[in-house]
């Protein structure tokens, strides 16, 4: 049987017709999101993981849902969020008429749930169900490796993006050199993946989970995202869709002030290089988005563990 309901898979189906990458973060972005999550986890949230999970950790199965979404197509539409209206024509009227701050709080650019989720067919809705199905005990081990990962997705800024561009996939090519993988890209590859694995190449010495280590520490008390932390988590967990919304309209507001644009503010289109100053701006921004996920991960298996959410 389906874990969603046939109705939910359906929409999906056709959701995911328009999207071409559903790596958010890749694999060290994901991995660095279950690290956070466990190390922050209590001994009670610990020992629930590992009764579902059993030899295996959040880190390791951070990944499983993208490499299901062949086999198992109907998942493909519960990766990301599209926003139908807000395209590169109305960013750019905005941008000249009244600039970015009224685009960001515009209904165009606003994810609307009715119009933006149909039959709960985006990450935020698969969220909320997974959370919910977690609370009844449905499949314990499938769902936490699908809310793990989509708890991941909706912080990945072109993951909550233009619908027009698909979260930037067709904004091709962009130039950047990656370490060892190339350097020709969509825009949407540089955020899952390319700045990251520079970051970690330059930084922690090619180790990915000293990354981790860092943005545990920048959550922990003294740390650089502490005094963060409880605004992150003041949206209490739940199996309905308003923290997950919340997350999503959070990520697409940044794919417009951020993402799509370069460091003077102008829209990037095919043909941009991504420049040290880009990266250097950006790079806080997609260390924050991991750290913030992780946090908001522990506090929801820490709820579900407690009992605190509602089948």
């Amino acid at each position: 049987p389906f874990p969603i309901p046939l109705r939910h898979v359906l929409a999906a189906l056709l959701i995911a017709s328009r999207v071409s990458t559903l790596e958010a973060w890749g694999s060290s972005g994901h991995e660095i999101v279950g690290q956070v999550a466990e190390e922050l986890l209590s001994e009670g949230g610990k020992g629930y993981v590992a009764n579902i999970l059993g030899n295996e950790s959040l880190v390791t199965i951070a990944n499983w849902a993208d490499t299901i979404t062949r086999t198992q197509p109907w998942s493909m539409g519960l990766h990301f969020i599209n926003v139908e209206e807000c395209t590169s024509a109305v960013f750019a009227d905005r941008q000249k008429r009244s600039g970015l701050d009224q685009l960001l709080g515009s209904t165009a650019c606003t994810f609307t749930y009715s119009r933006d989720c149909v039959g709960d067919s985006c990450v935020a809705g698969a969220i909320a169900n997974y959370t919910g199905r977690l609370s009844s005990a449905v499949d314990l081990y499938t769902d936490l490796k699908f809310l793990t990962h989509f708890v991941g997705d909706a912080h990945q800024p072109l993951h909550c993006a233009r619908a027009e561009d698909k979260g930037g996939n067709t904004i091709s090519p962009v130039f950047y050199d990656v370490t060892d993988q190339g350097g020709e890209w969509d825009l949407h590859q540089i955020w899952d993946f390319g700045m990251i694995e520079n970051h970690v190449a330059a930084s922690f010495g090619g180790d990915a989970s000293l990354f981790g280590e860092s943005l545990v520490k920048a959550v922990k008390e003294g740390g650089e995202y502490y005094d963060k932390v409880e605004n992150w988590t003041s949206c209490l967990p739940s199996s309905s869709v308003e923290c997950s919304s919340l997350w999503g309209q959070e990520s697409v507001d940044l794919s417009l002030s951020q993402a799509y644009v370069d460091v003077t503010g102008e829209q990037i289109t095919a043909n941009f290089t991504v420049t040290d100053e880009y990266v250097e701006a950006r790079i806080e921004v997609v260390s924050e988005r991991l750290a913030q996920a992780g946090v908001r991960l522990a506090q929801l298996i820490e709820a579900l563990a407690g009992g605190e959410i509602g089948g």
